[in-house]
């Protein structure tokens, strides 16, 4: 039989596990299920305990009187520590684009600009194309490409670990994106042909991370060329 501040302690440790199980459940409805790795669920697991101890700690603190007022203080503290970290670490959508489609880049050899309002003469722009090799290829994974004000962008899916795609003419940069984890933009010079790299690779505290709030981090996007 179990001392009832013993028992008070488990039900808020209980409670502080609830805001977890609660996003494991939406995600299951609303998206496809990904099996953790076993580093991502041990380091899940990690953020698990925090989160119990952190609604023990509420109880400790408050003294409820009895297992249910208990479960209901657990809940509290780890639900606003989720809520403050989903906050702090939602993408800046300047950085991250939106999967906004936008119309495929011309495949003529040329792109010809005519006479402008002021009657000068029109000008011609090489066609431009990316070389991107991707390290550890997943499906999902997209190349976007933003202009230098970053109101356009085209979002190009990648088939492959080695692929050239067209660049857009507006095209000032372009990133790599897979399952919400975004490189830092790559510039593309006015050059008919641009190499580039990209790894993914899993975030090592991926899992706790996403424990404690952050739901983008299982995985890293980086240029290595």
């Amino acid at each position: 039989m179990l001392k009832p501040k013993t028992a008070i302690l488990i039900a808020a440790a209980a409670g502080g596990t609830v805001p977890n199980v609660v996003r494991i459940a939406l995600s299951l409805i609303q998206a496809e299920v990904q099996w953790p790795t076993p580093s991502r669920a041990v380091t899940y697991s990690l953020g698990l305990l925090l989160m119990a101890a952190a609604g023990s700690f509420m109880a400790w603190i408050f003294e409820p009187k009895n297992r249910k007022k208990a479960f209901y203080f657990g809940m509290g503290l780890p639900a606003m520590l989720q809520l403050t970290v989903a906050h702090v670490t939602t993408p800046n959508p300047a950085v991250t684009p939106a999967p906004t489609e936008q119309p495929a880049a011309p495949k003529a050899p040329m792109q010809i600009h005519g006479l402008g309002i002021s009657g000068q003469p029109g000008f011609l722009v090489k066609p431009r194309h990316v070389e991107l090799r991707v390290k550890n290829p997943q499906k999902d994974t997209e190349v976007i490409f933003l202009s230098t004000d970053g109101k356009e962008r085209h979002t190009v899916p990648v088939v492959s670990d080695t692929t050239t795609i067209p660049v857009p003419a507006f095209a000032d940069s372009c990133v790599v994106r897979y399952r919400g984890a975004v490189s830092k933009p790559a510039k593309i010079p006015q050059e008919p042909v641009t190499k580039l790299e990209a790894t993914i690779e899993e975030n090592r505290w991926g899992g706790f991370l996403n424990a404690v709030g952050n739901s983008t981090s299982y995985y890293q996007v980086r240029w290595t060329h």
